[in-house]
């Protein structure tokens, strides 16, 4: 399969997803380090059938290895975020 931003390059499945807002989450990500990414099975997923589909996220093969340090960085950026410290905004309205 060829990639819509590189036609000269070979899209992989970096990862699979149950459903098209965590692929999206992830795609998010790689869209941050530079990293061209698109979802693939979005509608599909959604059916509840006796064999539901997945959301593939692509990205170019020669990407591959960035994306898996880009998402890795991304947990240990996270990991760090002491959220009883973040102000997610209305929490405290109305008390």
């Amino acid at each position: 399969m060829h990639s819509a931003d590189d036609p000269g390059g070979m899209t992989a499945t970096f990862a699979s997803f149950s459903d098209e807002w965590e692929a999206g989450l992830v795609r998010d990500t790689l869209l941050a380090a530079g990293i061209p990414a698109t979802i693939a099975g979005g509608f599909t997923a959604s059916f509840r059938a006796d064999a539901p589909g997945r959301v593939r996220l692509l990205v170019r093969e020669r990407d591959l290895a960035a994306a898996a340090d880009a998402v890795r960085k991304a947990r240990e950026e996270a990991a760090d975020i002491d959220w009883d410290s973040v102000d997610l905004g209305g929490g405290d309205e109305g008390r």
